[in-house]
């Protein structure tokens, strides 16, 4: 009986020393671990805007949306190049040509991963990260500091909402990193068409004790060109616009504002870059009747109209490159 008690003491002891054992070994193959669930932080969407415009063009201007606290630097940032009309390389569809910018900083702790992805244009239209080919195989071309490309899509089907993205990874645990690439947005409509598509980037990282993950969105908005009539006019709110005007292609827009009588109102119209154009400003009551205009034969004059009105309604705003300009 004492014999076969310490058989079942002994079998015991055997038993529970092995499973801790095989516990602890399992936990440090990953087969009991679990992956973090991050905090998900959004930051408020940055809006750039742009009228279509009518040609080929230089635009050269940047949008940013950026994200700090105590234990976090993170910024998305889209250069806007330029807009090419019919572009050739894409069967004569017009075309934004861009890059895009992603940079994190953390102080202690590191960047697990950035994800970036292209997405929400209710018109047909495509995303197209640029490649460059080695020995008839095409790479991803872009920038990458402490970074690993995972995976990526792109010119996915014009009608699917996912337009294109890029899965990044962190490498050695990094405390920054840094990513950019060159990447085309083509429309697939007419040139009277509005498109908008946002692009965002979701940045995953360890700040010491704890795993956060924050998006920064940004919406592209590409407006059709507004209309050369009343009946045509683009309505518009207070602030600042920009457009585009070509003599030969589009001479003059049209805008209309909602205004309350005995309200004074000031408008300037400028070029944001010498062009050498001679511009006029008209503005219109709501009966279609010319109440005052500022014009001049000097290039790039800077053309400004103040007014008060005298009764509530649309009233109507040209802008004008027509020939009339010079007389």
């Amino acid at each position: 009986m004492e014999k076969s008690r310490r058989k079942w003491i002994i079998s015991a002891a055997v038993i529970a020393i092995v499973i801790p054992v095989s516990l602890v070994m399992l936990s440090l193959n990953g087969f009991f671990s679990q992956s973090p669930t991050p905090e998900n932080i959004t930051a408020e969407t940055v809006t750039w805007e742009i009228e279509r415009p009518p040609e080929m063009i230089d635009i050269h201007q940047v949008a940013e949306n950026t994200y700090t606290n105590q234990e976090a630097s993170l910024n998305l940032t889209v250069y806007v190049h330029g807009y090419d009309e019919e572009d050739w390389t894409y069967g004569s569809d017009d075309t934004f040509t861009l890059s895009v910018s992603v940079s994190a900083k953390v102080g202690n702790g590191f960047v697990k991963n950035v994800n970036i992805t292209f997405y929400g244009d209710a018109q047909p239209s495509r995303v197209r990260w640029s490649l460059w080919s080695k020995w008839n195989k095409f790479s991803f071309w872009g920038q990458f500091e402490n970074l690993s490309l995972v995976d990526y899509k792109h010119w996915k089907s014009s009608d699917e909402n996912v337009k294109a993205f890029a899965y990044i990874d962190g490498v050695n645990q990094p405390r920054s990193i840094y990513f950019k690439a060159p990447v085309h947005w083509v429309l697939k409509t007419a040139n009277n068409k509005s498109h908008q598509i946002t692009v965002a980037s979701e940045i995953t990282y360890y700040n010491g004790t704890a795993y956060k993950r924050v998006v920064l969105p940004m919406m592209l908005r590409v407006i059709a060109d507004a209309g050369d009539s009343f009946e045509t006019a683009r309505t518009i709110s207070f602030g600042n616009h920009t457009a585009f005007i070509c003599w030969g292609d589009d001479p003059e827009d049209y805008y209309k504002i909602w205004l309350d009588e005995d309200q004074t109102v000031s408008m300037q119209l400028s070029m944001p870059e010498p062009r050498g154009l001679c511009l006029d400003l008209y503005l219109y009551s709501p009966d279609g009747n010319l109440v005052a205009n500022s014009s001049s034969r000097k290039p790039d004059s800077i053309e400004q109209i103040t007014y008060t009105i005298n009764q509530s309604g649309n009233w109507y705003i040209q802008v004008s490159n027509l020939p009339s300009a010079f007389t």
